[in-house]
């Protein structure tokens, strides 16, 4: 698990996450007629409890409301509600805004209108949504009751074509209500900016009264407890951790999270024996695999990382694994060639993170690794262009005029990339006139 942007961006990539999360809603997009592929899902590190769809087909979800759940049925009734959204067609009130704008620098926006929801604050959310606090939060709040109820509808429709019950809906919209007497400064995000009606409640407990009760498959719960003990580990206190997952409980998801606060904790060697015993009991789990690559990579032991990336890599490919999630890993093999600092590394970096692009290309993190290879294998017209794509993607526009220009004046004429830098360039100039 590592950022993606810088920390006050609050995005996160992990490839385990996405890929769980993605799983339960691929059924669901599916079944609302809607391809898989063309939906991004974003995780936001952000305690708050929210999820949205915005700036296109893009399904946000804050690490908050991952923690908030407490089984599977409930975040994949929060997915079917969010999908319902999309389905609907109810996303008009970021396109505008967004319309120009790159597929980061939109989320860099909506990221800042997030902010301004959360803390009730303008100026974080001003700063990249171009506009007020106040102006801002009354765009994000535009769902409106009906909107809400059809989303509900929607999400109930799609849970019944996939055999799954509302209950999870109603279980989590229930957690809401019971902040229904708050003030609106106590109440949590996904609850102001998804107005909570008692018709909405009745509608959906009505639906999961009707509906036979399912049995959670074992895998997804398998597969959801797995992710929120990785979560916890990451993000609560290794102490928290300790008392919510005491040494007793043998469960894979327990002995995850202990071995992930041992780390964050600095007890290398700890960490290293718990996942060592956990690829005993399973030897081809390609993220506790990826674990033992971060954990090795954050204690300054880049070949050893290297050594566990490569086989997390290949353990993805025979498993079989979407392409994205193997280009994700792919990454972070790319991080630990570079953090040896070795010739023979940074141009077997080079290699290995070029071909990323069609699946890495919207993740700034992707093209400064790239950059960074580009420039120790000594290719500096590139590793510039590298530079211009990080920075158009984290909406750092004066960066990506700066690196595009210094890029076209280093590249051959009519190239491929001196065409691209030349892109870039004009966006930013384009951009920069619209201020």
């Amino acid at each position: 698990m590592h950022p993606s942007w810088a920390a006050n961006r609050h995005l996160i990539r992990d490839a385990e996450l996405e890929t769980t999360i993605r799983s339960f809603a691929t059924p669901l997009l599916k079944a609302a007629g809607l391809r898989p592929e063309v939906v991004d899902i974003i995780i936001i590190a952000d305690p708050a409890v929210n999820a949205f769809v915005a700036g296109g087909a893009n399904i946000f979800i804050n690490t908050g409301l991952l923690q908030r759940t407490t089984h599977a049925n409930q975040l994949i009734g929060v997915l079917a509600h969010e999908i319902g959204h999309i389905r609907g067609g109810h996303l008009a009130r970021t396109r505008s805004a967004a319309q120009a704008a790159s597929k980061m620098a939109t989320i860099a926006m909506i990221l800042g209108i997030a902010t301004t929801i959360a803390t009730g604050r303008g100026d974080a959310g001003a700063a990249i949504a171009s506009g007020g606090g106040a102006s801002a939060r009354q765009a994000f709040l535009a769902y409106s009751r009906g909107q809400e109820s059809a989303a509900d509808q929607a999400a109930i429709n799609l849970l019944a074509a996939t055999g799954q019950s509302a209950r999870g809906l109603e279980q989590f919209l229930g957690i809401l209500d019971n902040q229904s007497a708050l003030s609106e400064r106590f109440r949590d995000a996904y609850a102001l900016t998804h107005p909570l009606s008692r018709e909405r409640m009745v509608t959906v407990r009505r639906a999961a009264d009707a509906s036979a009760e399912i049995a959670t498959a074992a895998d997804i719960t398998a597969a959801y407890d797995r992710m929120i003990a990785k979560l916890n580990g990451f993000l609560r206190t290794p102490t928290w951790v300790y008392q919510h997952y005491p040494e007793h409980d043998k469960s894979p998801p327990a002995r995850y999270a202990r071995a992930i606060a041992a780390h964050r904790d600095g007890d290398t060697g700890l960490a290293l024996k718990r996942l060592d015993i956990l690829l005993g009991d399973f030897p081809n789990d390609v993220f506790f695999v990826e674990l033992k690559g971060q954990i090795y990579l954050e204690s300054g032991q880049p070949a050893a990382a290297e050594q566990a990336y490569r086989q997390a890599v290949g353990l993805a490919r025979t498993a079989g694994l979407p392409a994205a999630t193997v280009a994700a890993l792919e990454l972070d093999l790319g991080r630990a060639l570079l953090s040896g600092n070795q010739t023979a590394g940074d141009h077997a970096a080079v290699t290995t993170l070029t071909p990323l692009a069609r699946f890495l290309g919207d993740d700034p993190l992707y093209w400064r690794q790239l950059a960074i290879a580009r420039g120790r294998t000594g290719d500096d017209a590139l590793a510039a262009l590298a530079l211009a794509e990080a920075a158009i993607r984290r909406y750092q526009l004066a960066d990506a005029q700066r690196f595009a220009q210094r890029a076209v004046r280093q590249l051959k004429t009519g190239s491929p990339a001196w065409l691209r830098a030349n892109d870039i360039a004009a966006q930013v100039a384009q951009r920069l006139k619209k201020r």
